[in-house]
C-alpha cells in the first residue's frame, strides 16, 4: 500500500524537548507583546493625561 490511511489524524511529536523549546518560544514572544502593549497603554495614558491637563489650566485663565 502506497496511499496514506486519510482517516489517519495528524501525527504530533510529543519529545520533551521539542515541546520545551516551543514552549519557551512561545513564552518569549508572549512577554513581547506584553511589553508592547504595556508601552502603547502607557503612552496613549500619558498623553491623555497630558491633554487633560492642558484642558483644565485652559478652563482655570
Amino acid at each position: 500500500l502506497d496511499i496514506k490511511n486519510p482517516y489517519q489524524g495528524e501525527v504530533v511529536s510529543h519529545d520533551p524537548d521539542e515541546l520545551l523549546a516551543s514552549y519557551q518560544t512561545q513564552q518569549q514572544e508572549i512577554t513581547e507583546l506584553r511589553n508592547q502593549l504595556k508601552d502603547i497603554l502607557g503612552n496613549a495614558l500619558s498623553s491623555s493625561q497630558t491633554a487633560s491637563s492642558s484642558q483644565t489650566a485652559d478652563e482655570v485663565k
